[in-house]
């Protein structure tokens, strides 16, 4: 029962080596969940720095527990943070979403556009 477990945290953190695209981040982020990543791979495509999470640098441990607990703190922020990530998802990563950037990346490749 991910989303009853995601809704039982106050953060999500996953200080990850490598995401290809950062779906445990925007589960997160649909329950509105701020979310703490390392920079890498695809998770800076999710996670705007200070908007609707934050990034760290990867093997950064001292960096990562002083975001943890500047997060844990400062609540009201975490709240906002929160809601811009649910926003984002509900904006970008929707199955309709999805579905119409496959259909019009197929559709340029079967017309033989350059893309």
């Amino acid at each position: 029962d991910i989303p009853g477990i995601l809704k039982s945290i106050d953060l999500f953190v996953l200080p990850t080596l490598q995401e290809a695209l950062g779906t445990s981040f925007m589960e997160a982020m649909a329950m509105e969940r701020p979310v703490i990543g390392t920079n890498v791979d695809g998770v800076g495509e999710v996670i705007k720095n200070g908007l609707n999470g934050y990034l760290i640098e990867p093997n950064n441990p001292s960096v990562l527990a002083e975001t943890i607990i500047k997060t844990l703190q400062d609540k009201d922020r975490a709240r906002i943070m929160g809601k811009e990530g649910r926003k984002m998802v509900l904006q970008n990563y929707t199955v309709e979403k999805m579905y119409e950037g496959m259909y019009g990346l197929y559709s340029s490749l079967l017309e033989g556009k350059k893309l």
